[in-house]
């Protein structure tokens, strides 16, 4: 499932939610169909398996 813009996640991609919390992709599964990211937020919190990235949107591209 991409993001809401469209692309398909990459590891460094830095993404926003749609509260506007900015992080980075720290790691990226593919289960069952779904993308599930950990993403280092900017305030130093590590979240873990999100899975619905449509909620996500793409900042900048990363070059992992």
């Amino acid at each position: 499932m991409p993001y809401a813009t469209g692309e398909t996640p990459k590891v460094g991609d830095r993404v926003e939610n749609e509260a506007g919390q900015a992080g980075t992709v720290k790691g990226l599964e593919f289960d069952q169909g779904n993308y599930e990211l950990s993403i280092k937020w900017d305030e130093g919190v590590f979240g873990i398996r999100y899975s619905i990235t449509e909620e996500f949107r793409l900042i900048t591209r990363g070059q992992g």
